[in-house]
């Protein structure tokens, strides 16, 4: 395992933790003595499996966090399945946000040691290329310098009526709750090999800059009681 600066002066992170057998190994991650200071949170990647330890995940982010141990109960599985659709927004954002890099849909460990109790949230996330997590092949560490909170970016993927005013509608709750949008993308209609529609609904995606907790809750609750939504499909934290 070593230690390097990353491209982000308030942020570090660990390559090389090995993975075998896509179970992450504990091995050299015990040798807290290469890593800084007092931890109270951190952000790992999985490696591509769809069944996971979860005392492994528990014994990984206690020995991260120099605490004795993780209680299952305190581990929250994010089960939202990605699709190809999530993968193919993540793409066409990459090109709105950044043309020189792109996103990637990983599944990633978020450990945080507050109060004396530890919360550790699995699920996926939209990963920037350029951020530590996205380096190079192997399972990465990623240790903010200021404690994980729900303040992060969210990517949000809804399926919405087909007419006029729609975004109108969205956009406004985004704004009485004081959101900021990244970014919007929409995808073309799906036709059948006549050209004629498939579906009667698309689907819409947005990048949302940091809000509080409440507030993303919030807006997402409002926008699910719109009559023109028919569904919100994905809500996923963004690293960039």
């Amino acid at each position: 395992m070593a230690v390097e600066n990353s491209r982000f002066p308030d942020e570090m992170y660990v390559r090389s933790i090995s993975a075998s057998d896509n179970v992450l190994s504990l091995s050299r991650v015990a040798q807290r003595e290469i890593l800084p200071g007092k931890i109270t949170a951190a952000q790992f990647v999985l490696p591509s499996t769809d069944e996971f330890d979860l005392h492994v995940i528990g014994s990984f982010a206690a020995t991260i966090l120099g605490t004795p141990f993780v209680n299952r109960d305190a581990i929250q599985v994010d089960n939202t399945k990605v699709f190809d659709i999530d993968r193919k927004f993540a793409h066409d954002f990459g090109k709105v946000d950044d043309p020189s890099a792109g996103y990637e849909i990983r599944t990633i460990v978020n450990a945080v040691f507050e109060n004396e109790e530890i919360k550790v949230i699995v699920g996926p996330a939209l990963i920037h290329e350029k951020h530590p997590l996205a380096r190079a092949n192997a399972t990465a560490l990623h240790i903010p310098e200021a404690a994980f909170n729900d303040q992060s970016e969210r990517y949000i993927r809804l399926r919405v009526d087909d007419h006029a005013g729609v975004l109108v509608q969205i956009a406004h709750i985004f704004g009485e709750n004081q959101i900021n949008i990244v970014g919007v993308v929409q995808h073309e209609f799906e036709k059948d090999e006549k050209g004629n529609r498939i579906r009667d609904d698309v689907d819409i995606a947005f990048l949302l800059r940091p809000a509080l907790h409440g507030n993303s809750a919030a807006a997402l609750a409002d926008i699910g009681n719109l009559k023109v939504v028919r569904a919100v499909d994905a809500v996923f934290p963004v690293f960039r």
